[in-house]
């Protein structure tokens, strides 16, 4: 998978990147698990011996498919896992006593067998008791059946090292039987890695997928973002190139599977909004802001989808989206920042400057005394983001407050058509309850002046 050249690109990605190998590795583990399972059955089934033959082999006698010729009918000397897989039956040929772990209808189709053919065949695979207390348990049932000195220390050399496991010999039992480890780890560990692998394998697809009028591609973006001059504003994944704007939206848990990427003269206009959450987002999300491109072919595209939760990083992507609308101003002036839709309404309201106790500023005089200060208080205004308590978020697409010289200050509202009723019904009333419960309440200069808003 080609990757970008640009650093800030990748890293951006590298999160992903390293989730595709975490899955690919787990997945790689799995197969092999389960393959090495599938691919040396066959060859258990191939060397299958009797009882006495495994006893002669050396290493580990465990996992070999073995037969042992019962003459008797089973005795259970034991509980397997308390009795939920299965019992422990004491078994004979004859000659020997060895112990087999079975179901109780396994043993009745044993006993049947036995009754009209005098002796049954029995298959299975071997392997050790490792359960101390069911050692403890079979040794001293035993000892009691046989009438012999038999303990958990000696029940391997009394009875053999192994025990048999009923066990069909046909592909799918053996495979289960002796390679259940395998499959219980492979299958979980493939649960969480086979998603991964293909989730983010989706998702680094689309990292090199450009929607563009212009036929733009991954590379364009590459040579470009890095040249002089380009922004890259992080917190909202947006780049600004000396002739293009790109939307680096495809994210995990994102709707998109591609980026987006337009020549200035491609565009129409660029606008932002607060947008509610949304099906699938956390719980603990406050909601979305989308900043979004109206292209020369009539369609919106969205440039960027931030989660917004409610902290520090929020205040990041309302400043980053603050930047991109003041480059574009420079960049590339005749793209509008408001929606073909959008309508403007402004509302005044009169501020005053604190002189001292009980006298205020007001008119002319107070915007001579705030000076400077005046942008700044502008700049906060935009920076608090005001917007996003309104209760039709989604409504407003910009919100701007600018002093006057007659001792007002005009605020600005940016909305969508289709919520114009709601603006004219009740904006007025939300704002000033906005700017009268302490907004803008900052220090003016050491002279310990204060700016209020609608009444003194």
């Amino acid at each position: 998978m080609k990757k970008y050249k640009n650093k800030k690109i990748w890293d951006m990605y590298s999160l992903q990147y390293g989730f595709l190998v975490a899955g690919m590795v787990m997945t790689i583990i799995a197969v092999l698990l389960i393959g090495y399972g599938l691919l040396a059955t066959p060859r258990l089934m191939k060397n299958q011996c009797t009882y006495e033959e495994v006893l002669e082999k050396e290493g580990n006698l465990a996992g070999h498919a073995a037969t042992f010729e019962v003459v008797e009918d089973p005795v259970k000397v034991g509980e397997y896992g308390n009795g939920k897989h299965g019992h422990y039956y004491l078994v004979t040929n004859g000659e020997r006593y060895i112990i087999s772990k079975m179901t109780d209808n396994e043993c009745d189709e044993i006993s049947g067998w036995l009754q009209q053919n005098g002796s049954y065949k029995l298959e299975g695979i071997t392997y050790y008791i490792a359960d101390k207390d069911e050692r403890e348990e079979v040794a001293g049932n035993v000892s009691r059946e046989l009438g012999a000195n038999i303990t958990a220390d000696n029940l391997q050399d009394k009875l053999g090292a192994v025990q048999i496991t009923f066990t069909k010999f046909n592909y799918i039992s053996m495979f289960v039987e002796n390679y259940i480890v395998n499959i219980i780890f492979g299958g979980v560990i493939i649960l969480f890695g086979l998603p991964l692998l293909l989730g983010f394998r989706k998702e680094l697809k689309g990292i090199r997928r450009i929607t563009s009028l212009s036929g733009i591609t991954a590379d364009d973006i590459d040579r470009e973002s890095m040249k002089k001059g380009a922004r890259w504003l992080s917190s909202i994944k947006v780049y600004l190139t000396k002739d293009m704007l790109v939307g680096l939206r495809t994210d995990y848990m994102k709707d998109y599977d591609d980026q987006v990427a337009f020549r200035y003269e491609d565009i129409c206009s660029v606008y932002g909004y607060n947008a509610k959450r949304k099906y699938g987002m956390p719980s603990y999300a406050k909601g979305r802001y989308l900043i979004c491109a109206e292209a020369k072919d009539g369609r919106k595209y969205v440039l960027s989808d931030s989660t917004l939760f409610g902290n520090s990083r929020d205040a990041d992507v309302n400043d980053d989206s603050i930047v991109l609308f003041k480059e574009l101003e420079k960049r590339a002036p005749h793209i509008a920042t408001a929606p073909t839709d959008g309508k403007y309404q402004v509302f005044r309201y009169p501020f005053y400057v604190y002189l001292s106790e009980g006298k205020y500023a007001e008119g002319t005089e107070a915007y001579e005394k705030l000076g400077d200060f005046r942008e700044e208080l502008e700049w906060r205004f935009e920076q608090d983001n005001l917007k996003q308590y309104y209760p039709i978020m989604e409504a407003i697409f910009k919100m701007s407050m600018t002093f006057k010289e007659d001792g007002f200050v005009e605020i600005t509202v940016g909305y969508f058509e289709e919520y114009e009723e709601q603006i004219r019904a009740d904006m007025d009333e939300f704002l000033q309850a906005q700017i009268k419960d302490g907004w803008g309440a900052d220090e003016a200069s050491e002279d310990d002046e204060i700016v209020v808003f609608c009444q003194k």
